[in-house]
């Protein structure tokens, strides 16, 4: 998979069981920017719920691939 790393902070966050405000205030972001970021997560990975992305994270096989984008 290829996301951003910001992305990628933000699904180790979910995959945790944080909440959407709850990894705004760690990350020091909006809820709002949290809950598009969460969205494109979802989209990226192909799944529609936080527990099938958090579930594809645990899976030993899942690799995250480096990208430039910001």
């Amino acid at each position: 998979y290829r996301l951003t790393q910001r992305q990628a902070e933000i699904l180790n966050l979910l995959a945790l069981g944080y909440t959407n405000a709850e990894i705004a205030a760690q990350l020091h972001l909006r809820p709002k920017t949290v809950e598009n970021h969460v969205t494109a997560l979802l989209a990226k990975l192909g799944v529609r719920t936080r527990r099938e992305a958090a579930d594809i994270v645990r899976d030993p096989q899942f690799r995250l691939s480096p990208t430039s984008k910001k």
